[in-house]
């Protein structure tokens, strides 16, 4: 196999890999809002942590505050 198929291959799977994460994020957040509406917070945190697995950040998520000089 040469260098570019190995690569071409490589970045295939690293395409797939992030449709199905993206896959899971949408239906992790889908749960979610179901949660949520039924006042389930603990629930709402287990999904929550297996977004934060996934690597995905809400964007509703506060931002740190830095200390001004």
């Amino acid at each position: 196999m040469s260098d570019r198929s190995a690569a071409a291959l490589a970045a295939a799977g690293e395409k797939r890999a992030e449709a199905a994460a993206s896959g899971q994020v949408e239906a992790l957040l889908f749960e979610r809002q179901g949660y949520v509406v039924r006042g389930l917070p603990e629930r709402v945190a287990a999904v929550d942590a297996a977004l934060a697995a996934l690597g995905y950040v809400s964007e509703d998520a506060p931002k740190p505050r830095t200390r001004k000089a």
